[in-house]
């Protein structure tokens, strides 16, 4: 089933399921903590197969046009409700989404704030161009028009459904590391958050529902040669976990940027293979460890930091239409990041939280990732990526004029992207008891 399929079917079960949303929290006590979960088949039509236009891949080169579907992308919508504060999480197996498009998905949801709504991507190098710069030339996008309304329309429905299927749940939460021999930072191989950030999230009798899994790595073992459409190495990360451990696994990545990239010997699915049931092996032997929250209560807070494009390659490309101008980055002056803050209802205020969730609006690099992490005070600190936009790389300042990064500084929006991001992730941690001004209303 592709995208142009799956689409009218979801669309359908979307209408039922905005019509049977609560518009606003009702007063008295709390409701059970609940959790739903949707997934949805993003795969474009290729030519071949009854589509239209040629799918340009994203990553590698231009133009690498795809042959086939090795396996299917999916949107992935977990959704979690305390009874005040609902919460989506969205993955898609996209290189990225601007901003403009994820405010275009949020702008028809209802039932929940937009800025409850944190749409990722798990960057896959063997996807469809979501952002423009891998076309048949460096001048021309490689995006194709149609497929984004109908993804746009699909990750809606994927979210409405996922609300959809709020019912009683449980949430667990672990870490470990990742195994030997799966990844690497190829700039400083010193230097990487090697930590993998587990959620697992169960039904009122225990059967696992969802397991939000968040590491940074590129997926990217298939490279200039592969013609086919593929999650790489993510897809065997979930096909492990899932056959094992039941539920559905949704991925998040993490301080991929500069470049954390698997270790592999050859760019084949082979390959990704290993690494990805490497990985995925490791999950499975850490999730029985996981840690229950007694009564879990969400706090949500974003913030828009202002951008400082200094990039003319960017600017270049929005004027020549590759990537686009009017509501994108050359528009939007902003950046966004989002803290989501996990406690148990049981615990004083002046406890520390049980989980926190940074996002960053592009590829922070580890130096960036870990920064982060000092700054937040949970036991399970998690660093997500490519959330709510697709800036590039996010660099510290202190590499500027570092020939290392050259290639990095090319596709980042410049040197104030971090320490802005950092210093909004600050101001989010200070502004006041979590939940004091959590956006609690249904839209």
């Amino acid at each position: 089933m592709r995208l142009q399929i799956a689409f009218s079917a979801l669309l359908a079960l979307s209408l039922l399921g905005v019509l049977s949303l609560p518009d606003a929290v009702q007063a008295g006590p709390r409701a059970p903590f609940r959790a739903g979960f949707a997934s949805a088949v993003i795969t474009p039509l290729l030519p071949q197969d009854g589509g239209t236009y040629p799918v340009f891949i994203a990553g590698y080169g231009h133009p690498r046009i795809a042959e086939s579907v090795h396996d299917d992308l999916y949107c992935r919508a977990l959704a979690l409700d305390d009874g005040h504060t609902r919460l989506v999480i969205v993955s898609c197996d996209l290189i990225g989404l601007l901003s403009q498009d994820v405010q275009d998905i949020r702008r028809t949801v209802r039932g929940i704030p937009p800025a409850n709504l944190i749409i990722c991507a798990t960057h896959t190098h063997s996807g469809p161009d979501t952002i423009g710069l891998w076309g048949p030339s460096e001048d021309r996008t490689g995006v194709d028009p149609d497929y984004m309304v109908g993804l746009k329309a699909c990750v809606k429905a994927c979210i409405t459904e996922a609300l959809k299927r709020l019912r009683p749940a449980t949430l667990s939460f672990a870490t470990t590391k990742q195994p030997d021999g799966v990844a690497h930072n190829a700039r400083d191989a010193n230097l990487m958050d090697a930590e993998i950030r587990l959620m697992e999230v169960s039904d009122a009798a225990g059967k696992p529902l969802a397991t939000l899994v968040n590491w940074g790595c590129h997926p990217e073992v298939l490279t200039t040669e592969s013609k086919a459409l593929s999650c790489d190495w993510v897809y065997y990360l979930r096909e492990e976990v899932e056959k094992a451990h039941g539920g559905k696994v949704i991925f998040l990545n993490g301080a991929l940027g500069g470049m954390v990239t698997p270790t592999v010997s050859e760019s084949t699915f082979a390959e990704a293979e290993r690494v990805g049931r490497a990985v995925g092996k490791q999950v499975l032997e850490a999730l029985p460890n996981a840690s229950p929250v007694q009564d879990p209560t969400l706090a949500v807070r974003s913030a828009a930091v202002a951008l400082n494009l200094t990039n003319k390659r960017y600017e270049l490309a929005a004027k020549s239409g590759v990537i686009p101008a009017a509501g994108g980055i050359i528009a939007a002056a902003k950046m966004e990041i989002s803290l989501v803050t996990v406690r148990s209802q049981d615990d004083p205020a002046s406890a520390a939280p049980i989980a926190q969730f940074a996002t960053f609006p592009g590829e922070p690099l580890p130096a960036v990732g870990l920064a982060a992490k000092g700054l937040l005070t949970a036991k399970r600190r998690f660093i997500v990526g490519l959330a709510d936009d697709e800036l590039g790389y996010i660099l510290p300042r202190e590499y500027v004029g570092n020939p290392t990064y050259d290639y990095e500084w090319s596709m980042s929006v410049g040197p104030d992207a971090a320490p802005s991001l950092l210093q909004g992730l600050k101001s989010l941690l200070s502004a006041g008891p979590d939940g004091s001004d959590r956006n609690r209303t249904r839209d």
